[in-house]
């Protein structure tokens, strides 16, 4: 009988997640919207920073490429929602005489940011989220317009975005020595990015 074709057979291996590192805390980004290196209530860092940024690697752990060796390890962020209309964050715009405006929405830029907006896709820009590949994830507020804080009775009063849960999701993909990939995913839709406000000073 001939055995030359399809009987003797070699199955893959591949890649797997890793578990969190143990005692991993996951950060929280802060920017504050005093004028950069003020901070009127002098009692909440950072003063006046406008981009804040961590290391969110570490929330997947070690993984294992399998017996075909070292691949790559890559980062992304996905924002899951209706993006045509945009995607509620929870944070508003600083309305006319200190009111409450309209909520901020998410939109996905072509690079892969995640982008606050008011007015649609190409409105007012009040904030961008990014990623590194190395899973460095930064939160930059824009110079000007300001968000909405409920708290009158604090100039350091936090407000913070508040999507739905699984709105902004960081995606890690291991990807072994012959392409096999294994990926896994980790919430950052609330408590991860704050603005501290501003407030006014005596002269």
């Amino acid at each position: 009988i001939d055995l030359s074709s399809g009987v003797f057979n070699i199955e893959d291996d591949g890649p797997a997640m890793g578990a969190p590192i143990e005692g991993y805390v996951r950060p929280t980004l802060v920017v504050d919207e005093s004028p950069v290196g003020q901070d009127e209530g002098g009692d909440n860092a950072p003063p006046g920073d406008r981009s804040d940024s961590a290391d969110f690697s570490g929330a997947f752990g070690s993984p294992s490429y399998g017996t075909d060796g070292a691949g790559t390890i890559v980062h992304s962020l996905v924002l899951v929602g209706n993006q045509t209309t945009g995607i509620g964050s929870g944070l508003y715009a600083l309305g006319v005489g200190g009111a409450k405006g309209a909520e901020i929405l998410l939109y996905t830029t072509a690079g892969g940011a995640i982008e606050g907006r008011v007015g649609g896709a190409a409105g007012t820009l009040y904030f961008t989220i990014a990623v590194t590949s190395g899973g460095t994830v930064s939160f930059t507020q824009e110079e000007g317009p300001n968000v909405w804080h409920a708290l009158t009775t604090s100039d350091d009063d936090t407000a913070s975005l508040s999507a739905l849960a699984g709105t902004i999701l960081l995606k890690q993909v291991v990807t072994d020595a012959d392409g096999d990939k294994a990926s896994g995913t980790i919430d950052l839709s609330s408590g991860v990015f704050n603005i501290e406000d501003d407030g006014p000073a005596m002269g």
